[in-house]
């Protein structure tokens, strides 16, 4: 299931937009007051845009399943990951 990402839209027609990326275990939701926060601080017109990851089955995570981008199979860095999910 995909869910629409969403918008806080300025007043007037936007020069800028922020695309933000929630994390692990996150949703789109919890961003949105900082959103709300810099339309208010920042001098011009701003877009925010809070998309919403699918929930997956993490590896790392002994394969519950939660908002994630792709899958994180581990910690070590020379750890193959997820590299279609991080395509998709």
């Amino acid at each position: 299931m995909s869910f629409p990402p969403l918008m806080i839209e300025p007043q007037q027609p936007a020069e800028f937009a922020l695309i933000w990326l929630h994390g692990l275990g996150a949703t789109q939701d919890d961003f949105v007051p900082m959103g709300e926060a810099l339309n208010h601080l920042v001098q011009r017109p701003l877009r925010c845009i809070f998309p919403q990851a699918e929930h997956q089955p993490v590896t790392l995570n002994s394969g519950v399943s939660m908002p994630a981008w792709y899958d994180i199979t581990g910690l070590d860095l020379a750890a193959r990951q997820d590299r279609q999910g991080l395509e998709q």
